[in-house]
């Protein structure tokens, strides 16, 4: 008789499916390069900015805005 169940080993397998896939999947942007939507193919978004320090952060300005909504509803009666 087998030692671990069916269920068992079903239930490890796809746990380590799971890690794999996901550990795969967020890489986050590299080199100012986002190779899919959100940066990478896990959708994390991210990107190290390793040109911003402590010593440059109160340098930082807005430089564009996006309103929170469009001029055309704001012009409905």
């Amino acid at each position: 008789m087998n030692k671990y169940p069916v269920v068992y080993r079903l239930t490890l397998l796809t746990s380590f499916l799971a890690m794999a896939t996901t550990s795969f999947g967020q890489t986050g942007a590299s080199g100012n390069n986002w190779p899919a939507y959100a940066a990478d193919t896990g959708s994390t978004k991210y990107s190290p900015l390793d040109q911003i320090s402590a010593d440059n952060v109160g340098e930082l300005e807005i430089v564009w805005r996006r309103p929170a909504l469009d001029a055309f509803y704001l012009t409905l009666n």
